[in-house]
């Protein structure tokens, strides 16, 4: 090995390098658990929820009929159907016609 090689290799291990420590951080602030943030769906309060029935304005396909994969089963598709929404109440949704 070359000495001035062999010199800047000794002169590298015997120097430290400067270490500077962490500075303190404060804690963080604690985050208190909270429950219940939202309403109870049973008490509804009025004028909330879905506006029924639904209409709907217009449509680029209307199918009247379902057929199944075989063609042996065919269903009529209703104009009007009528669910229940989370609140219990009754909406009604009515198709355009075609």
């Amino acid at each position: 090995m070359d000495s001035r090689t062999q010199a800047s290799i000794q002169r590298l291990a015997k120097q430290r390098a400067p270490i500077d420590p962490l500075q303190p951080v404060a804690a963080p602030k604690q985050i208190l658990a909270t429950t219940a943030l939202g309403r109870d769906p049973s008490s509804s309060a009025s004028g909330s929820g879905i506006a029924s029935p639904l209409t709907e304005t217009a449509r680029s396909l209307h199918a009247t009929q379902a057929v199944s994969s075989d063609g042996l089963f065919v269903w009529s598709l209703p104009d009007t159907i009528t669910m229940s929404d989370a609140n219990g109440v009754t909406v009604e949704f009515i198709y355009a016609a075609p």
